[in-house]
C-alpha cells in the first residue's frame, strides 16, 4: 500500500511537470480583425499575435538575422512586406463583389513570452473604398484564409 501511495504520487509530481514543457499555445498563432464600415471607406484593424514557438519559426521564415532579438528595423521592414501579403489573405465582400483592401499602417513589435522566449506582434490597418453607385442595402461577408495552415 505504501509503495502505491508512494507511486501515485510521483506520477502527480512528473505529470504536471511533462505538460507544462510542452503548452499547446506554444504554436499558436491568435488574430483578431475589426471591421468599420464608413460611408465611402471600410476601415480594417488586424491584429497577428504569435506564440513563442510560431514567432521563432515565422522570424527564421522571414530570414530575420538573430531571431531571438531582431532590431526594430528589421521587424517594421517585415511588417511592411506581410502587410500586402495579408491584405490578400483578408477577403471582404460587398453583395458579392470583392473589395480591395490597401495597407495603411502597420506596426510590429516583440513581447516577453513564457520562459525567457518572445512573442512577435503585428498590428495592420488596412482600407477600402465602399461607396455604392446608388442609395442600395450592402451585404458585408468576411473571410480571413492567412495563416490557414495553422488553423
Amino acid at each position: 500500500m505504501m509503495k502505491t501511495t508512494i507511486a501515485a504520487l510521483a506520477l502527480c509530481l512528473i505529470v504536471p511537470s511533462i505538460f507544462w514543457a510542452h503548452p499547446v499555445t506554444d504554436l499558436a498563432v491568435n488574430r483578431f480583425t475589426r471591421i468599420e464600415v464608413e460611408v465611402a471607406r471600410i476601415n480594417v484593424r488586424y491584429v497577428v499575435a504569435m506564440s513563442e514557438i510560431a514567432t521563432f519559426e515565422e522570424l527564421r521564415a522571414a530570414g530575420v538575422g538573430n531571431v531571438d532579438s531582431p532590431t526594430l528595423d528589421e521587424l517594421n521592414t517585415y511588417a511592411a512586406r506581410a502587410a500586402s501579403t495579408l491584405a490578400a489573405g483578408l477577403v471582404l465582400r460587398r453583395n458579392g463583389s470583392r473589395i480591395e483592401l490597401r495597407p495603411t499602417s502597420q506596426s510590429a513589435s516583440m513581447l516577453p513570452g513564457e520562459r525567457g522566449f518572445k512573442r512577435l506582434r503585428f498590428e495592420f490597418d488596412f482600407a477600402g473604398d465602399s461607396k455604392l453607385a446608388d442609395e442600395s442595402i450592402a451585404r458585408f461577408r468576411f473571410e480571413d484564409v492567412n495563416h490557414a495552415a495553422r488553423q
